[in-house]
């Protein structure tokens, strides 16, 4: 019974400690949502913005009271005349408030369209791993293809030879085939296993959870996609990165405009009460009103003013480079998805069928003696090669859809929510 017990203890510590339940298919969008959940940098944004959400509050201009107790009078005779105690309250001029708290709302909205920008980063991030790691699935169904033809191969080629049919120099090419089969077996195994650890580490997945009995629910397919030239491009303005920069710049502004402001006063209030006299009738309530002077203002405000300047001009440059750089990742993305489509097209409609085809009938002449042995391997060499292109082609042709997904703000591959 203490046995069970312990038993029952240990597995339930286990469930725990992997987050309740254990993962036995992993579908990209199981992948986005565990990666919103645990991916360090974009939660790290996250609290950037509730950081400066809260600097909000502390940009009133609005400064702590100060209290003060004052004694006058003080002699050899007499301990003092007069005694009293205020309060002293400063208060920047409102339109340095008001600039102030209108650049931490830009910074706050930059913040957001940065992290809009870095959730759109991930999904891209994630799909592109999905894909290597579903490409290197494809090279291990592929390398498994390789292995079992080189073993029909050995022994086709072994009882040729034990017919008198072929040579024994035959049999071992035949040999030779099969062990490079089994090592390219072994290659694409450790790049599977490779890719789905770069997954794993990409969405945060605790190690407890890492199983080799995970499964992986989406495939690399040909799924025809449609996205014109000039669709992708007029998404140019709504580019996060783009509206960061802009809410960035807006901010800058407004630090030019607060610094032009301080040029006005800031107000000091002060209220004080007469506490004590010798006389009689002087217990009086008052109160201070005071400004502050830009006297220095050519070391202070000035200098101020045109740092604030050449950062706003800096910002402005930069919003700049940033516009022409994401217009030349659309480009080069289109253009890319546009080659790239044409390529798995033309695998789709010719290239696989007919090199599938050719290792047929070589296949068959081989085996009925009129097909060399040379004309077998090179047969086979093109049907692999014409297979591991195919794939490369569609892994290809999905990283750059991924890319034009991350831009045009919609899903194309990989869209089965669950």
């Amino acid at each position: 019974m203490l046995r069970l017990f312990l038993i029952i203890v240990v597995l339930s510590t286990q469930v725990l400690a992997s987050g309740g339940k254990s993962i036995e298919m992993l579908s990209v969008q199981d992948a986005i949502k565990i990666a919103f959940e645990k991916n360090p940098e974009f939660n790290r944004l996250s609290q950037e913005i509730n950081s400066k959400k809260g600097e909000w509050w502390q940009s009133f201009g609005i400064y702590d009271p100060e209290l003060f107790y004052f004694k006058e009078g003080i002699g050899d005779t007499q301990p003092f005349s007069e005694r009293r105690w205020g309060i002293i309250q400063n208060v920047d001029f409102p339109l340095t408030s008001y600039y102030r708290l209108r650049k931490v709302n830009f910074e706050t909205q930059a913040l957001e369209s940065k992290y809009s920008a870095g959730r759109y980063n991930i999904i891209a991030e994630i799909k592109t791993q999905y894909t290597n790691l579903m490409y290197a699935l494809e090279m291990t169904h592929l390398a498994k293809k390789q292995l079992d033809i080189s073993e029909n191969l050995v022994s086709i080629s072994e009882a040729r030879y034990e017919a008198g049919e072929s040579s024994h120099l035959d049999l071992l090419k035949a040999e030779i085939q099969k062990a490079e089969a089994d090592n390219a077996m072994q290659r694409a195994k450790q790049n599977f296993n490779v890719a789905r650890y770069n997954l794993f580490k990409l969405i945060g997945l605790e190690p407890e959870q890492q199983r080799y009995s995970i499964q992986f629910s989406d495939t690399l397919t040909y799924i025809e996609v449609d996205i014109g030239q000039q669709s992708a491009l007029h998404k140019l303005e709504i580019q996060p990165q783009y509206l960061s920069m802009n809410k960035k710049f807006n901010a800058a502004d407004m630090s030019v405009k607060q610094s032009w402001s301080e040029f006005l006063p800031n107000f000091s209030l002060s209220y004080y009460q007469q506490d004590y006299n010798y006389g009689d009738g002087y217990n009086y309530y008052g109160y201070q009103i005071g400004v502050n002077i830009p006297l220095w203002f050519f070391m202070n405000q000035r200098g101020k003013i045109q740092q604030k300047k050449a950062e706003r001009n800096a910002v402005r440059w930069q919003r700049k480079e940033t516009e022409l750089e994401i217009k030349r990742q659309i480009e080069i993305a289109w253009h890319s998805y546009d080659m790239s489509k044409k390529n798995i097209q033309r695998f789709q409609q010719t290239i696989r069928s007919k090199a599938r085809q050719l290792w047929d009938l070589t296949s068959e002449g081989y085996r009925t003696g009129d097909i060399t042995l040379l004309a077998l391997l090179e047969a086979q060499r093109t049907y692999l090669n014409s297979e591991r292109q195919y794939f490369e082609a569609l892994k290809d042709y999905y990283m750059t859809i991924i890319v034009l997904e991350k831009f045009m703000q919609i899903e194309l591959l990989f869209t089965d929510f669950r």
